[in-house]
């Protein structure tokens, strides 16, 4: 069985970088790096 890591996924905000969640907007940008085979390898999907 999964734990969960976070009950709610946060938003961290560091210099360039920002950790969020995924949003509906993101499908597309989602669907061509799940697309790409040597992105793909190093996913944990």
């Amino acid at each position: 069985m999964r734990k969960k890591l976070f009950s709610e996924i946060p938003y961290i905000k560091v210099g360039r970088l920002i950790l969020r969640g995924s949003k509906r907007d993101d499908a597309d940008s989602l669907r061509e790096l799940t697309g790409d085979g040597e992105v793909c390898r190093c996913l944990p999907l």
